[in-house]
């Protein structure tokens, strides 16, 4: 398993994120970790590259990249996928924190069917949804919207929606793609 997070002047939430990643229900000896500041003008790079060097951390196959290439994210997502060496590609966006067991859900359901799932995503929810009222409405807002949304996608036309964050996807079939951005 290859864990791209791209970062672009993440400092405030890097270091949650990271943490997140290594305590991450998945077997270490698995996981290859590439947390990418790209472009930052922040000291995203420094703070994650400090988490890394603790103790509880050595024998975690984790390396903090300083990008200053072009293309935002779907830049990084290209420059990964040419060094990438896991079976799979995971993408978490840099302000996400998986809970423990995230990474271990999209496996198992990527294995029941091999041969059909290619990609799997999960559902994503507000980091402080706990806060107060208005961020569990958010959070509400959030689920529900991809609820409907990706469901309803599928019951209407068969059609399944990669979301930016919290996926996995397969790296024969990665290595393939060219991954695009979106408009303003």
């Amino acid at each position: 398993m290859t864990i791209i997070v791209p970062a672009h002047n993440e400092a405030i939430v890097i270091q949650d994120t990271v943490y997140a990643l290594l305590h991450l229900e998945y077997p270490k000896e698995a996981m290859e970790i590439r947390v990418v500041a790209d472009n930052c003008s922040d000291n995203t790079y420094a703070i994650a590259k400090d988490m890394i060097t603790r103790p509880e951390y050595q024998g975690f196959d984790i390396e903090i990249i300083e990008r200053t290439g072009t293309g935002g994210k779907a830049g990084v997502l290209n420059d990964m996928l040419e060094v990438a060496t896991g079976e799979w590609i995971c993408v978490y966006d840099a302000d996400a924190m998986p809970q423990e067991n995230a990474l271990y859900f999209l496996i198992k359901k990527a294995l029941e069917d091999e041969e059909r799932y290619a990609a799997v995503f999960g559902r994503n929810k507000t980091r402080n949804y706990r806060q107060n009222f208005l961020t569990r409405c958010i959070n509400l807002e959030i689920i529900t919207t991809q609820k409907i949304h990706h469901i309803g996608l599928w019951h209407l036309f068969k059609i399944g929606r990669i979301p930016g964050t919290n996926f996995i996807i397969k790296t024969v079939l990665s290595a393939q793609l060219v991954v695009g951005t979106m408009g303003p």
